[in-house]
């Protein structure tokens, strides 16, 4: 079987559900953020110290250098991995389109509102505006979940549901394409 990449907006439940997903499968789980703050030889607590300390370009750079390796590795590497995709990521076609070659990529799909409320939860993120957080989110949702659509394999409806569910979904989809 392939590899499983999950894609979603911020908060989609790519970790979680990736976690699950790698319990059901006997795969090892992977979140691209982990890779990003590996290669930087752990300079940076998290993400968001490594983008206010470097810029969100920077950071850009490295999370799609991650994914490239993490592609080089997988091409090698005969054990299927659940990743879990960054968000920058999905900005990338090409980045998208290599590790298309390595895996499944299943976008769990989650209404707009939801995500922004829980976004929002935890207090206005670096990428949102003060003056207009909502409209930027929108934007910034629209813009991924297109580029996501056209390039999923599997696309799971994540309104409303736990990670367990969605898990189980993804896993049932899975397994109906590779018989197993």
């Amino acid at each position: 079987m392939k590899n499983i990449i999950l894609m979603g907006i911020k908060h989609s439940g790519k970790s979680t559900i990736g976690r699950i997903l790698s319990e059901q499968f006997g795969y090892r789980f992977m979140d691209l953020d982990d890779l990003v703050l590996a290669e930087s030889g752990g300079q940076f607590a998290s993400v968001r110290e490594m983008i206010e300390q470097e810029g969100r370009e920077n950071f850009k750079l490295k999370e799609t250098n991650a994914a490239r390796n993490f592609y080089k590795q997988a091409k090698i590497e005969k054990d299927p991995v659940v990743l879990a995709l960054g968000g920058g990521t999905m900005e990338n076609s090409d980045t998208l389109s290599r590790l298309k070659e390595i895996a499944l990529l299943i976008f769990i799909d989650v209404p707009e509102r939801m995500l922004f409320d829980r976004i929002m939860k935890g207090g206005k993120p670096y990428f949102l505006s003060a003056d207009d957080p909502l409209g930027d989110f929108q934007k910034l949702y629209h813009f991924r979940k297109e580029i996501c659509l056209r390039h999923a394999d599997i696309i799971v409806n994540g309104a409303e549901k736990t990670a367990d569910i969605i898990a189980k979904e993804i896993g049932e989809l899975v397994r109906s394409l590779y018989g197993r």
